[in-house]
């Protein structure tokens, strides 16, 4: 909150900078506006395709102001799932990681990685039923969080627990490790991660 105000604008003018420096057409705009730490409305503009997603919580979610629906597939097996490894100072951290990404590609039909926006809008509009992404940033999740539900999927961290969305110094800091999926896979996932 500032100043006492209920409403915080959180927006993410280049969601996948190092995609856009690459040449890469995997960017776009985030911005959400929350009120008492919840998001109210969300969009996400990926400029290639000029696909607009928009969500409100009194709303279904949309793409260019089409009604969309993540997979209503059943069965990881039957869907493409999205990961996104970042690099990080902490050689254990990267290998935990990719043992979690070796358990999805032998329990998904095959993954995929934009390692931005596209990864939850995708499983928004159902062209992928998951995202797993353990660094994103408040900035980063708070638009798709509502966009993914809104269109009858699920976003937690990667134990099953909500998204904490208060505005402070240290969840500007912290990496936000999320899972996206169409609901009917969120269960099954959040096992494989924590499946020793």
């Amino acid at each position: 909150m500032y100043k006492g105000s209920p409403i915080t604008w959180i927006v993410d003018p280049l969601d996948g900078t190092s995609n856009f420096v690459a040449g890469l057409p995997w960017f776009g705009v985030l911005i959400a506006v929350m009120k008492d730490y919840i998001p109210m409305a969300a969009g996400a503009f990926i400029p290639a395709g000029k696909h607009l997603y928009y969500a409100e919580q009194s709303e279904k979610a949309s793409l260019n102001g089409r009604i969309i629906h993540v997979s209503k597939a059943q069965a990881l097996r039957d869907v493409l799932v999205a990961y996104s490894l970042d690099y990080s100072d902490n050689y254990i951290d990267t290998i935990k990681e990719t043992a979690i990404l070796a358990k999805l590609v032998n329990n998904a039909r095959n993954i995929r990685s934009t390692n931005c926006l596209l990864d939850f809008c995708y499983t928004a509009d159902g062209r992928i039923g998951a995202a797993v992404n353990y660094h994103e940033k408040i900035w980063d999740i708070a638009a798709p969080w509502l966009i993914v539900k809104q269109a009858g999927g699920k976003v937690t961290d990667t134990a099953g627990k909500k998204l904490d969305f208060m505005v402070s110094v240290e969840n500007y800091k912290k990496d936000f490790p999320t899972v996206a999926s169409n609901g009917h896979l969120h269960d099954k996932l959040i096992s494989l991660i924590h499946d020793n």
